[in-house]
């Protein structure tokens, strides 16, 4: 009987032999035969085609995933939407290797530590509408991934002489960083990102108006500006094709590179650094270096917005500024601050105000810009009335463009010309 008890524990040691020593991966796990990878700022998106043979209606598509993934965001089908996912589910990690001694109540090894993949592949259980070969797309969410865009601005020419042509070289790299212990492989990768950057939101409610400052009035709404509107994120194309993102690394990627950009100056008088009846008179304007983002330049794709180091001649002089730049269009404008022209002056000051004959308060702006240069220029005006209360426009004496409450003027000014621009608008004032 002893004899027995014996063999029958050696029989139950080979076999728990056998199941350590055959591969748990022997599900035969799928490759995807293209990828598509879109990397967002918090999450990111993962496309993956897969040739399966549905021998029979239901069958199980084994993928190797990184352990993050969150099974929730798991979706697949087909374009024919004759596939349809079942349930998700994680496999038990691998064992591993046997290197340890036999006894007789089974395989005891002797090292213990667990195997260094966490979790083992996916099972995705999927049923087709009939019984044969389909392409079958999975998308999941990937999280751990970022990316961040970065520009190299060179500026070629005098900035101080009005009448010297300027050029720009232009630099546009994107990083991206895989936070994850594993690479991740695209076929083809998309950013997306931001329409603007988020100073230009914040700077929106930071709008004058003295009432604003207290945020649990039950009045304040009347004189808060409401809140930008909310666009898309933008989709950005990359030329590389097969990239891979190596593991807790970050990886530059060249998007675009111009060399000698012919440019334009514009100037621009903004109201939040123009002081309504500024003691001192006049200021200066603020001068721009203005690109066409085009084919013909070097350019032509949509740029995303990101931080900007700009220097002077070579590249190889000290920085003139450290900028952020928001996302430019194909055939957008990039504007590269050159900080004030004293030739080209503006002031603001008010007309006060009036009743009209529905005892409707009015207040007139008055907006007055001087080129005191030899040359033409081309001025931008964007005002928002220094008003503490809603209002609304009455008149104006020039055509306007309306941008989140903002009135913007575009002029064109001879040499040595000065041009006034008035506008009215209608306040309302709090109901008692």
């Amino acid at each position: 009987m002893d004899q027995r008890r014996i063999a029958d524990a050696l029989c139950a040691g080979l076999l728990a032999a056998c199941s350590l020593a055959a591969p748990v991966g022997a599900q035969d796990v799928s490759r995807p035969v293209s990828t598509r990878l879109i990397v967002g700022h918090e999450v990111s998106t993962m496309r993956e085609e897969h040739e399966v043979n549905f021998v029979q209606r239901e069958r199980t598509l084994w993928l190797d995933l990184p352990s993050a993934v969150d099974l929730a965001t798991v979706w697949a089908g087909d374009a024919e939407q004759a596939v349809r996912l079942l349930d998700v589910r994680r496999t038990p990690p691998p064992q591993p290797a046997f290197d340890g001694v036999w006894s007789l109540t089974g395989a005891v090894p002797r090292r213990a530590e667990a195997s260094s993949q966490v979790q083992g592949p996916l099972a995705i259980r999927l049923i087709s509408a009939a019984a044969r070969p389909r392409r079958v797309e999975v998308h999941y969410q990937v999280p751990g991934l970022s990316w961040e865009a970065h520009y190299e601005l060179t500026i070629r020419g005098d900035i101080n002489n009005h009448l010297e042509p300027l050029s720009l070289d232009m630099e546009a790299r994107l990083h991206v960083s895989n936070a994850l212990d594993r690479a991740v492989r695209a076929d083809r990768l998309l950013l997306r990102g931001p329409a603007e950057r988020p100073a230009d939101a914040d700077a929106l409610q930071r709008a004058p108006g003295f009432l604003m400052l207290d945020d649990d009035s039950p009045l304040a709404d009347r004189w808060r500006p409401g809140p930008p509107p909310q666009r898309e994120p933008q989709l950005y194309s990359l030329v590389e094709e097969g990239t891979v993102l190596p593991p807790g690394q970050v990886v530059g990627l060249r998007v675009a590179s111009a060399r000698r950009m012919a440019t334009e100056r514009l100037y621009t008088m903004d109201s939040e650094r123009m002081p309504l009846g500024s003691p001192d008179g006049r200021r200066p304007l603020r001068q721009w270096m203005v690109i066409r983002n085009e084919a013909r330049a070097g350019l032509g794709m949509p740029l995303p917005a990101g931080t900007a180091r700009i220097s002077a001649g070579s590249g190889r002089s000290p920085v003139r500024q450290d900028a952020v730049l928001g996302h430019t269009p194909a055939g957008g404008l990039i504007r590269v601050d050159l900080g004030d022209a004293p030739g080209v002056t503006g002031s603001r000051r008010s007309l006060g105000r009036t009743r009209d004959v529905g005892g409707i308060v009015q207040e007139t702006i008055e907006l007055r810009v001087a080129n005191g240069l030899d040359s033409a220029v081309r001025v931008e005006l964007s005002e928002r009335p220094p008003v503490p209360l809603a209002w609304d426009m009455v008149r104006s004496s020039r055509p306007y463009e309306l941008v989140a409450r903002r009135l913007r003027y575009e002029l064109q000014l001879a040499p040595r010309e000065e041009v006034v621009v008035s506008y009215t608008v209608r306040l309302s004032e709090p109901e008692g």
